[in-house]
């Protein structure tokens, strides 16, 4: 068991391997790690902004893992840790890479693997591996209930072409 003080009102965490993405209900998130050896939770980053967040999750591509951010103003965020980055002072800073306003607020993300042609030999499949497709839900209880006036959505990671 481990215990960290973040002075704020955190009404969603999640986690991933050793992560844990803490959500503040007016303070924005904060990225924490929890280390098994000396039991301990520290604070690896956060978003310097406030921000009311509805929901968060992470956002996983291959080898970077990014956040997802729903706010109150029914926008969807994307975030990364770059600790090489000057503007985000040594990892201490979360950055926003992407924002979209999707007219609705976010209460609910859920992540599942994304999956290709069963054929192991189709180049198509690497290029799914390793990816999650991260699903958000307007309204209601997200997809399961989304015909009682809701609506449901995905955000996947795409390679950028140059």
């Amino acid at each position: 068991m481990a215990f960290i003080d973040t002075q704020l009102y955190i009404h969603q965490m999640i986690s991933v391997k050793n992560f844990i993405m803490a959500a503040d209900i007016m303070k924005s998130f904060s990225i924490l790690r929890y280390q098994e050896e000396s039991k301990t939770l520290s604070l690896v980053s956060r978003d310097p902004k406030l921000l009311e967040v509805y929901s968060v999750e992470f956002m996983v591509d291959n080898s970077q893992l990014g956040f997802l951010v729903s706010d109150r103003e029914k926008n969807l965020l994307v975030y990364m840790y770059q600790p090489e980055a000057r503007e985000s002072y040594g990892g201490t800073r979360l950055l926003r890479r992407a924002d979209f306003n999707v007219g609705a607020h976010i209460n609910a993300f859920w992540r599942t693997p994304c999956r290709g042609i069963m054929d192991g030999s189709n180049k198509k499949n690497l290029a799914w591996e390793n990816k999650h497709i991260t699903w958000f839900g307007k309204y209601g209880l997200a997809l399961l209930l989304s015909w009682t006036g809701g609506g449901a959505g995905s955000r996947l990671p795409l390679r950028c072409l140059s």
